[in-house]
């Protein structure tokens, strides 16, 4: 039972990381400068990110109590505070981040060029992080429902079939330059967070038997 659980979480945790890994080595494509400005805007990102995690993990307690009650009317109303909170706090600190994005940036860089494209690369990234945060918040409950499969299936798909070819696509083949590569990565977490969204309203973590 624990193995059928836990499984799925490593692989999506793994696959996310290799991933990540491999978009640096798209990032590398034009240089080291830019390499260093990618890996400031992932920090700033995965600040609030993390953040956001500690509002949902609390989630995660309740609709396994309520469903193991078989409380279905409770589960599904955590089920969408947690994703509601999650879009919300995400919403919040894009807001932020798009606004004071220069400063932020100017916490890392004090060369004008890098702080432009810094400023540039944050601002589009912020665009996706509600997304990314209805993501997790989804994420969060299937967990708790102890039904992984699913989130570990949108996981590899969202990291191999969207976020590392609308990389490519938008920055190497579009040769639209680390803007273009940053937008291909923007819109695939947007999409990954939609799916996510979509397979929460299905509704199969509710009848999920552990």
């Amino acid at each position: 039972m624990i193995w059928n659980i836990g499984w799925p979480v490593g692989i999506n945790i793994l696959s996310f990381s290799l991933a990540m890994t491999f978009s640096v080595r798209l990032v590398t494509h034009y240089g080291t400068d830019v390499v260093a400005i990618f890996g400031a805007v992932q920090k700033v990102l995965h600040f609030g990110i993390m953040s956001m995690v500690g509002f949902t993990l609390g989630t995660s307690a309740l609709v396994a109590q309520f469903l193991g009650a078989k409380e279905f009317v409770k589960s599904w109303i955590a089920g969408v505070h947690s994703i509601r909170v999650a879009g919300y706090v995400m919403l919040g600190y894009g807001i932020v981040l798009f606004i004071f994005a220069g400063p932020v940036i100017s916490a890392f860089f004090g060369i004008k060029s890098s702080m432009e494209l810094g400023t540039t690369l944050l601002r589009v990234m912020a665009i996706c992080l509600p997304f990314a945060g209805i993501h997790i918040g989804s994420e969060t409950v299937f967990e708790g429902a102890g039904h992984n499969r699913p989130m570990m299936l949108l996981s590899l798909a969202h990291a191999w079939l969207l976020m590392v070819p609308f990389m490519y696509v938008f920055g190497i083949t579009f040769d639209l330059g680390p803007v273009g590569m940053i937008t291909g990565a923007t819109i695939a977490h947007s999409l990954g967070g939609i799916i996510a969204v979509w397979l929460f309203y299905k509704g199969s973590w509710l009848r999920k038997v552990v």
